[in-house]
């Protein structure tokens, strides 16, 4: 014989065809199976970028008035409710709405009613509310004025 793998195939029964066909078909195997796993890691890649992100955390900022802005609403309540007493708190940071007759009911309820529409950015909460016998008042809120605002992060 002329060579060593003739003699090979000749025992055998293959020739050199058969293993050149046997040596890619194991090759195209193994293609198969990297690109499998490659396509695997691909798909895994892709749902991990298509999580949505978390959703934005919202929050909101009160600012409570200061004793200067009480000052300049009183001011102006004062001239349009003259039957009501406004009086700025200087230590707890509120305005005080009162009356000292109760015939002065209604305006006194008009005024706490202005106050809500003083201004569209402006929210107010009651601290004290007492109508009746009040500590020498017939009718005494104690109110504070906020602004609030929205973030997102």
């Amino acid at each position: 014989m002329k060579n060593r793998l003739d003699q090979i195939a000749l025992a055998t029964g293959f020739s050199r065809l058969n293993l050149v066909g046997s040596v890619l078909i194991v090759a195209a195997g193994l293609l198969v199976f990297l690109a499998a796993q490659r396509a695997q890691q691909l798909a895994v890649a892709l749902r991990e970028s298509n999580t949505p992100p978390p959703p934005p955390v919202a929050s909101v900022e009160k600012r409570y008035y200061g004793e200067r802005d009480y000052e300049r609403v009183a001011e102006v309540l004062r001239r349009n409710h003259p039957q009501v007493r406004f009086e700025v708190s200087r230590t707890g940071g509120h305005l005080s709405v009162s009356i000292a007759e109760a015939d002065r009911y209604p305006q006194w309820l008009y005024a706490l009613n202005a106050l809500q529409g003083f201004s569209r950015n402006l929210g107010w909460e009651a601290q004290h509310l007492c109508v009746g016998s009040c500590g020498g008042s017939a009718a005494d809120a104690s109110v504070r004025a906020y602004t609030q605002q929205a973030s997102t992060r």
